[in-house]
């Protein structure tokens, strides 16, 4: 029976009638023996698109949503994430509100704590849906975090095996542990905007915490429009160097900066040209890169893991000024890919910093030319 569905579905014969009498008549076979089939929620989520087929699967999905749920690899979120989205689908906000907050308990109890994080979008429902995932998250609060490393860090985990691993988890918990209790926020606080290839980002109050494999430039230059690090870590010269390509040995925690408002190419290039007048060569110039300041870019943290600036990795050399910048100025909020210009071995991890590298050498020689 589930190669005949599989068979209507590649075919994309959802308006066909005999297909949708055969859901219909073997829809508790469906739900009871195919459910654990890794095409499942994808099935679904095409059926979903026919109308009537929607209608029909509506009321019999509801009404058993904590059984399916149940049934499924729960510990597969992408799956879980799917199907929720499944029952998100043609209802307004208003409409999924109820039904979620109707269900959200079960949800809840049946959700391991590994993967509780993907139901943290929907914790301001209402206090009473707060508070019961804060108190499950604080329950669990090691196998949680785990979870999140393990999903958005250590996402070659299954390549990995040493002995590392546990001593990696315990300083990044200490992190997370310490940056909540200095702001007087919960674990389900934590917000997760999209990551790179290399570095994963966690939002925890008005501080950036990124976890990141080893950098290009660790060292790098002083610089009022390089956003002040809090708290940075290199991890590398504490591991095997065998291991650091595959291990995230850097921890680097910032203030938040405004990356969602309009800041021109030729703004960026103005910073460009600022830094470059001070000796210092910024190669991965993006539009992600940059933010503007929402408080004077310096640092506000004393607590344990913070250092004396030297210990953060950044050198003075001496010739540039230590300048608080004011809210709204433009800043840069990647701290990789910083030279110095004596610096051997510059790469350009842009077209960008290509761009207007050639453009500040030419502005140079035009200068000299009317000189």
């Amino acid at each position: 029976m589930w190669e005949r569905i599989k068979l209507f579905v590649s075919k994309n014969n959802y308006e066909n009638i005999d297909f949708f009498r055969f859901i219909k008549r073997n829809y508790d076979d469906l739900i009871n023996q195919f459910i654990r089939d890794d095409s499942f929620i994808d099935l679904v989520y095409e059926l979903y698109s026919n109308y009537e087929m929607k209608k029909f699967l509506d009321n019999r999905f509801i009404s058993n949503f904590i059984v399916i749920i149940s049934n499924l690899d729960i510990y597969n979120e992408e799956d879980y994430k799917m199907l929720l989205s499944i029952y998100s689908m043609n209802k307004s906000p208003l409409e999924f509100k109820k039904f979620l907050h109707s269900k959200f308990e079960d949800l809840i109890k049946i959700t391991p704590a590994s993967i509780l994080w993907v139901l943290q979008e929907y914790k301001d429902l209402d206090i009473m849906v707060y508070n019961k995932l804060n108190n499950k998250i604080n329950s669990n609060k090691r196998e949680y975090l785990e979870g999140i490393l393990s999903k958005r860090v250590f996402t070659n985990i299954h390549f990995i095996d040493n002995k590392y691993l546990g001593d990696l988890y315990d300083v990044f918990i200490k992190v997370f542990e310490e940056l909540l209790e200095n702001q007087n926020l919960n674990l389900v606080d934590i917000s997760y905007p999209e990551f790179g290839a290399s570095t994963a980002a966690f939002i925890v109050g008005d501080k950036v915490l990124k976890i990141g494999s080893k950098r290009i430039t660790y060292k790098i230059p002083y610089h009022p429009r390089i956003l002040q690090p809090l708290i940075r870590v290199n991890l590398e010269n504490f591991i095997p160097r065998s291991t650091t390509d595959l291990l995230p040995v850097v921890i680097e925690v910032s203030e938040k900066v405004d990356t969602n408002c309009y800041i021109s190419e030729d703004e960026i290039y103005e910073v460009y040209k600022e830094l470059r007048n001070d000796g210092i060569i910024w190669t991965d110039v993006s539009f992600e890169n940059v933010g503007r300041l929402l408080k004077e870019n310096k640092r506000w943290y004393n607590k344990n893991l913070a250092y004396n600036i030297e210990a953060l990795g950044i050198e003075n050399t001496g010739n540039i000024n230590y300048e608080e910048l004011n809210e709204g100025e433009i800043v840069i909020c990647d701290t990789d890919f910083l030279y110095k210009e004596d610096d051997f071995n510059i790469i350009f991890a842009s077209e960008l910093a290509k761009k207007f590298e050639n453009k500040y050498i030419n502005e140079l020689n035009e200068n000299k030319n009317i000189k």
